[in-house]
């Protein structure tokens, strides 16, 4: 058999004796040979994997948090380029608001608490946009030694999050409406001009209205119970809050609005200015409540 490393090949050919140091040496080299080839072989199918990801992975230095090697999936989803990330490190481009959850992490993978940690959060782009990501994060060192590097991977998650946020607004606002047609105080909403837009069932039961489209458009600032110093405060973003009598004969009279009801009835009114500041009133809550037989029992005392 003709042995195929070159110097034991080539005595070989000659005839002459090839001694068993000479096998072992070649047998070695053979060997380590072989070995460079299949680590060349993984090092090319690492990084025919890592290029063409479908999720972004990067190798990051824990100590300081910058990045070392970042793929191309890596950089789309946080919006800069992968020259441009080799100079940055990831709380850099890490929502502020998330900063804190992930350097509380990061000290626990860093000081050997856990290996691994898989978490949800947001990366502020480069042009100022947000992207919600779920992170994985892995040490790449040894138990019990040094931290050097991790390994972070991340998927982008933004249209599931804005499903979610929809889905949750949709159930928020249908218990908001199931509050508000189901509450027994009258509650009535006014757009930022103060013009009616709409009033719960129980708002038209106290004011004897048989359709929200009656009253629909009923201007807040020409209720004659609203003060002129109440309605300069409204203007100025402050609540109020008035007890008084309402005589639906005048409400006919001055033609305010379609009632069935008769008599006087005595409210307590609440109304407040939505928005944060003066400049910025969205609308008008008010809130009203029948204290009729509160007020008579006052009187009867």
């Amino acid at each position: 058999m003709l042995l195929v490393w070159p110097n034991v090949a080539r005595k070989q050919e000659k005839g002459e004796t090839v001694t068993d140091k000479e096998i072992r040496s070649g047998e070695a080299a053979m060997a380590q040979k072989q070995a460079d080839e299949a680590l060349r072989e993984n090092e090319r199918q690492f990084r025919a994997l890592f290029e063409q990801a479908a999720i972004g992975v990067a190798k990051v230095e824990t100590a300081t948090g910058q990045f070392v090697l970042v793929n191309q999936r890596y950089a789309d989803i946080v919006g800069y380029s992968r020259e441009e990330l080799l100079s940055l490190d990831f709380q850099t481009i890490t929502y502020p608001d998330d900063r804190l959850t992930d350097s509380l992490n990061m000290k626990r993978l860093a000081s050997g608490q856990v290996r691994e940690f898989t978490t949800e959060k947001r990366y502020r782009r480069k042009d100022g946009t947000q992207v919600w990501a779920n992170l994985t994060v892995s040490a790449l060192w040894n138990p019990g030694e040094p931290a050097t590097y991790h390994m972070a991977m991340i998927v982008d998650i933004t249209e599931r999050k804005r499903v979610e946020e929809a889905e949750a607004l949709r159930e928020s606002e249908e218990r908001y409406r199931t509050i508000y047609d189901q509450s027994p105080i009258a509650i009535e909403l006014y757009d930022a001009a103060g013009t009616l837009v709409h009033a719960n069932p129980a708002g038209l039961n106290l004011f004897g209205i048989k359709d929200v489209q009656a009253i629909r458009g009923f201007p807040l600032f020409a209720d004659p119970n609203i003060d002129d110093e109440q309605k300069e405060k409204l203007h100025q973003g402050e609540a109020v809050r008035y007890q008084g009598p309402l005589d639906f004969e005048r409400v006919k009279t001055l033609n305010l609005y379609p009632t069935t009801r008769e008599g006087i009835i005595w409210l307590d009114v609440l109304i407040t200015p939505l928005g944060n500041r003066a400049d910025s009133i969205s609308g008008f809550l008010m809130q009203v409540q029948d204290i009729t037989e509160h007020k008579q029992a006052e009187e009867a005392l």
